[in-house]
């Protein structure tokens, strides 16, 4: 469930802004581009992930008969994607958005570099959902 969140908000995000930002990187870093009263999910929806991961992980290494690999790599993946997320993602939005220091080429760079390296980490989302899939397919089969 938590998988089919993180994956389903960073779809929309990345289909949402992500565009219009990689074409002009540096007039939506110095004038982001929200509309009226909009609040940033990730906080919530990042905490809500980590519950749900957890539980899954415990549920699956407390039932014996699903100690497969099938079943653990999905939350194991999208552990792997909140560590990068918290080491690369948000520490490098938090250096754009200080971006009276920056040059229009540094944002430029910075910005696309993100984007794409997002992309990426939504493919990985994309592909541990489909795993998750499976092995629920599985599970229920057995």
């Amino acid at each position: 469930m938590s998988l089919a969140l993180r994956t389903g908000a960073a779809a929309f995000d990345t289909l949402y802004s992500h565009a219009g930002w990689y074409a002009d990187p540096v007039a939506w870093t110095r004038q982001p581009i929200s509309p009226p009263g909009a609040m940033n999910p990730w906080p919530i929806l990042t905490v809500l992930a980590v519950l749900g991961t957890l539980t899954a992980l415990i549920a699956l290494w407390r039932d014996r008969r699903i100690r497969s690999r099938s079943a653990i790599i999905p939350p194991l993946g999208l552990v792997a994607v909140l560590i990068a997320t918290g080491v690369y993602f948000v520490p490098t939005l938090v250096g754009l958005a200080d971006h009276a220091n920056l040059t229009d080429a540094q944002i430029v760079e910075a910005v696309r570099l993100w984007i794409t390296l997002n992309i990426l980490r939504l493919l990985a989302l994309l592909a541990l959902f489909y795993l998750a899939l499976v092995a629920l397919g599985r599970m229920s089969s057995d």
